[in-house]
């Protein structure tokens, strides 16, 4: 007859010691920590390249709008019915609507473009535009960026700087758009644009 013996457990092997769960969940809190923090930054990164494209698209758009505006001005220089109000850090001024692209055909419309602040978050490039009998139109060209920097240099017909508006025939203006966001993705755009006015 043969007698049974129970097996013993091994000393040792009956479970998981608490240093070995301590080391476990430091390990897995480490995974966990590094992998959030590669998903934000990509977020944060895809954010950063929509904010630029978002910046540079603005940007060009109003390059575009301001070139156009300036140079037709010119069309009214030879019969004097213009008036540039000149200044370094804004341009305003006013013509005979002839093509009625703003006002009623033969009214005079004023423009100006000027950097309006928005604290220590934003700057506008805003667009006024005023005709003799409505009420002035304001526009945000660049907004919700970041800062936004203009200067204005006027030039006479022989290409020198010039500071009377009656001799005004080109003039430059140039745009820093700097993005707030905060990281390797942040640029700025800075468009220069020389505007011969049209006779």
């Amino acid at each position: 007859m043969k007698r049974s013996i129970a097996a013993k457990p091994r000393n040792g092997q009956a479970g998981i010691s608490i240093i070995e769960l301590a080391i476990s969940i430091g390990l897995g809190g480490m995974l966990v920590a590094s992998a959030t923090y590669l998903f934000v930054g990509q977020v944060r990164g895809y954010k950063d390249i929509g904010s630029q494209a978002r910046l540079q698209t603005m940007t060009k758009a109003a390059v575009q709008t301001m070139n156009t505006e300036i140079a037709n001005t010119g069309a009214c220089l030879a019969n004097k019915r213009y008036k540039f109000t000149m200044a370094a850090n804004q341009v305003q001024f006013a013509y005979v609507d002839l093509k009625a692209r703003h006002c009623a055909a033969t009214d005079t419309v004023t423009v100006l473009y000027y950097v309006k602040s928005g604290g220590s978050l934003t700057d506008t490039l805003m667009e006024k535009i005023t005709c003799n009998s409505n009420p002035p139109r304001y526009q945000g060209m660049i907004r919700g960026v970041g800062k936004v920097t203009m200067a204005v240099t006027y030039y006479d017909l022989n290409g020198a700087v010039t500071a009377a508006p009656a001799k005004v025939k080109a003039l430059q203006f140039s745009l820093d758009v700097t993005s707030g966001a905060k990281s390797l993705y942040a640029k700025s755009r800075k468009p220069t644009v020389r505007v011969e006015l049209l006779n």
